[in-house]
């Protein structure tokens, strides 16, 4: 179900906040906006969720959408957006709810599903079926920037 469509169901949203986080997690670099950030690879949230800081307010529109935290607690949702994102040489837009509860963008398993992503675990790579490219790639290993890291703040 898209973020922005009706109803009162609620996103399970694993790991929604940086103080929960435990063990490896795999961030995406990202530009949003003009910052750069890494976005939290979750194929285990339902929706994509997007800091408020990173989209402007008019863009923000109403939903009924709820997102539950994995221990049940309700994490209060502004609005839903569509944001563009820069990732390595490609730009695609990310819709996703909007909190200002999330400190960092939690990339949901229907935009991996929506963008035909490839998520290698073993190598820590993610490609893109149609582009066929390994995104981003560092400049000095030429390997994807596919990172584990404990915490971002």
């Amino acid at each position: 179900k898209s973020p922005s469509g009706g109803g009162d169901e609620a996103a399970r949203a694993h790991g929604a906040t940086v103080d929960d986080a435990v063990g490896k997690k795999s961030y995406l670099r990202m530009t949003i906006r003009g910052y750069a950030t890494l976005g939290l690879l979750d194929s285990g949230c339902e929706m994509t969720i997007l800091p408020a800081r990173l989209v402007e307010r008019e863009q923000i529109k109403p939903t009924k959408q709820r997102i539950l935290a994995a221990n049940g607690a309700e994490i209060p949702v502004l609005g839903v957006a569509t944001v563009m994102a820069k990732i390595g040489n490609i730009v695609l837009p990310v819709e996703g709810l909007v909190s200002e509860r999330i400190h960092e963008p939690m990339i949901g398993i229907e935009w991996l599903e929506k963008n035909d992503i490839l998520w290698a675990f073993r190598d820590r790579t993610v490609r893109m079926r149609v582009q066929n490219d390994v995104f981003p790639r560092s400049p000095e290993t030429g390997r994807a920037q596919v990172g584990a890291a404990s915490n971002c703040g």
